[in-house]
């Protein structure tokens, strides 16, 4: 009887199959390496800057504009960013859309007990090819919601505008 065991060899054999899951698996690596990484391996450039974007803050209660100063400080508030300082403030009656069923459209109907308030912002700001951030993480884009504390008010709404300055 001989005994074959220091002698046996264990063979792989990769089918179609198998080498379909490892390409993928290295795809995958690669793809979560280069998202992950940061910005150097995207070839990402980054510059500081000012930046001056205004927030339009929809169904205040009548009087939170007087709240607002020149030169408050603001705080994003939901991740608590520092998102600015108030350069600017103008409000009007508050409006909701409403549909016009006699003309078929939709129409701006004033709604009584708030006010709209468009807050102008300014803030130190660091530009990527694919984003402005400021505070350090707080994603400035047009559209973007954002929900804002200063001293003695909040409110949410959207990001209307943004007017980039020089570095």
């Amino acid at each position: 009887m001989e005994d074959n065991a220091p002698n046996r060899r264990i063979k792989v054999k990769l089918n179609i199959f198998d080498i379909v899951i490892i390409c993928l698996a290295i795809a995958a690596a690669a793809a979560f390496y280069f998202i992950f990484s940061g910005a150097s391996a995207a070839g990402v450039t980054s510059q500081q800057s000012t930046v001056r974007y205004t927030v339009q803050l929809d169904s205040a209660p009548d009087g939170t504009a007087d709240l607002i100063d020149i030169g408050d400080a603001l705080q994003e508030n939901v991740k608590k960013f520092s998102i600015g300082t108030v350069t600017g403030v103008e409000f009007s009656q508050g409006t909701t859309l409403t549909e016009d069923h006699e003309n078929g459209c939709f129409i701006d109907t004033p709604v009584p007990g708030y006010e709209s308030i468009r807050i102008t912002i300014e803030a130190p700001a660091v530009e990527t090819d694919r984003n402005i951030t400021v505070g350090g993480g707080f994603v400035v884009r047009v559209g973007a919601p954002v929900s804002v504390t200063g001293p003695g008010y909040a409110g949410g709404g959207y990001i209307v505008e943004i007017e980039r300055g020089d570095g």
